[in-house]
């Protein structure tokens, strides 16, 4: 018994010891922070700052600032990022690797997992919390403008289906107008929503704008860069803004009840990994 317990020892001990000779000798640096920077598809690009690699274990990568474009314009800024590999995890049979950082005053933590020998079975979870909205470039470009704390959590599976659920609090939004269309975003004062995602299409199962004196669903999908929205909206009988009631009266299907629909491509939508 005491053999086996020895070798098996041994066997952990070499393994680890070739890990970590790999991870220093066979994954250079700059290596690395290319496969990373090169990782992400058009029109987006990826640009890293401060980028080092630890040389014992755990394995780590530091990244300074990590710049996400599409063309050129900024649509995120991740710093202090942390990239973390187990080898324990590997030794094991499964890769298991988390990324975390600062993004708008706020966190993001991912954790990819994959067994070695079921590569099917790989998922990627996303966290984010108290993002704040007005940071990113994305939200600006879709022509939002305002300001709001975001948190939310999306697994997504190696068949590229997924589930996520997120939720804005502390909303300041400016009315949107734009493509022909207005929406009284000014009295939104929290947002809950429900995505999943089905292969190259994201569904919209419910988004719920919590409003004063007003409510307001929101459902649909983005498909193939194309957004099918319908924006059901619904003021209470002593909601007294009777200009927005006025303008909305062309998206009026019943007493007090008005559905906006929205169908457009959205390019800036579709996703760089």
């Amino acid at each position: 018994m005491k053999k086996i317990v020895k070798y098996i020892t041994l066997i952990i001990a070499s393994l680890l010891l070739l890990l970590i000779l790999l991870w220093n000798v066979a994954i250079p640096e700059e290596f690395l922070k290319e496969t990373i920077e090169k990782s992400v598809r058009t029109p987006y690009s990826m640009k890293l700052k401060g980028f080092s690699k630890s040389i014992v274990i755990p394995f780590k990568v530091n990244i300074a600032e990590v710049k996400l474009f599409q063309n050129t314009t900024v649509m995120a800024v991740i710093s202090n990022a942390v990239i973390s590999i187990k080898p324990e995890e590997v030794l094991s049979g499964n890769l298991f690797c988390t990324f975390i950082g600062t993004i708008s005053n706020g966190t993001i933590n991912l954790t990819y997992t994959a067994p070695i020998l079921k590569p099917s079975e790989k998922t990627l979870t996303a966290t984010l919390d108290s993002v704040q909205l007005s940071g990113l470039g994305f939200i600006k470009k879709v022509g939002i403008k305002g300001t709001g704390l975001v948190s939310g959590n999306f697994t997504l599976n190696a068949d590229n289906k997924g589930e996520g659920v997120f939720e804005v609090k502390k909303c300041r939004f400016e009315d949107f107008h734009g493509g022909g269309l207005y929406l009284p975003a000014k009295y939104i004062t929290g947002i809950t929503g429900k995505l999943s995602t089905d292969a190259e299409t994201v569904n919209i199962e419910s988004i719920y704008l919590t409003a004063e004196n007003i409510s307001c669903r929101i459902s649909g999908k983005i498909s193939n860069g194309s957004l099918d929205v319908a924006i059901q909206i619904m003021p209470d009988a002593d909601f007294k803004d009777k200009t927005i009631l006025f303008l909305l009266k062309q998206y009026e299907v019943s007493t007090g009840v008005y559905v906006v629909r929205i169908v457009r491509k959205l390019s800036v939508l579709k996703l760089p990994f």
